[in-house]
C-alpha cells in the first residue's frame, strides 16, 4: 500500500540535526538540558507524524475527484479483487492503531511537562500532537466513510 520509498517506519537513523542538539544544551542545567532534549526528539517526531499523515492523505486520496462527477461516482464502485475496500480496511485498522500511538506520545509529554511548566515551546508541540491526532481520527473517519460508501455492482452506463 506504501508508494515507492515510503516507509511508515522510518529505519534511517540519520539524526543531521544532531548539532543542534549539543549547542542547545551546551552551558545549560540538567533540567534545561533535558528539556532541549525533548524538544529535539517532539520536533522529530511530529516531522514524522506529518509525513505520516501526507501519505494517508495520498492513499485515501479522493479530492482531486470532487470537481470530476464521474470520477468521483467511480469511488462509490470496486473491481473484482476489491482494492478499493481491502485499501480502505487497511487504512482505518491502522489509522486506529496510528491514534493509540500517538496517544501516547501525547500522554508521556503531558506528564514531562507537567501542569505549571513555563516551558511554552513544549506546551506548543504537545498541541501540535493534540492537532495531528485530531487528523488521525479525521481521516480513519473519511477511511469508514469512503468503505461504507463502495459496491462491488457494476455502474450503470
Amino acid at each position: 500500500m506504501c508508494p515507492n520509498g515510503f516507509e511508515l517506519y522510518d529505519k534511517s537513523n540519520e539524526f543531521e540535526h544532531y548539532d543542534m542538539v549539543l549547542s542547545a544544551i551546551k552551558g545549560r542545567d540538567a533540567e534545561g538540558a533535558l528539556e532541549a532534549m525533548v524538544g529535539f526528539s517532539i520536533r522529530m517526531v511530529l516531522q514524522r507524524w506529518e509525513k505520516i499523515l501526507e501519505y494517508f492523505t495520498w492513499l485515501l486520496g479522493h479530492r482531486d475527484s470532487l470537481s470530476d462527477p464521474d470520477a468521483h461516482d467511480s469511488l462509490l464502485f470496486d473491481d473484482d479483487s476489491f482494492s478499493r475496500s481491502r485499501r480502505y480496511f487497511w487504512a482505518i485498522n491502522y489509522l486506529a492503531e496510528l491514534d493509540i500511538s500517538i496517544s501516547r506520545n501525547i500522554i508521556q509529554l503531558d506528564r514531562f511537562i507537567g501542569e505549571d511548566s513555563p516551558n511554552k515551546s513544549l506546551r506548543e508541540q504537545l498541541n501540535q500532537l493534540q492537532h495531528l491526532r485530531e487528523r488521525i481520527l479525521g481521516q480513519r473517519d473519511e477511511a469508514i466513510a469512503l468503505r461504507d460508501g463502495v459496491s462491488y455492482f457494476e455502474p450503470f452506463h
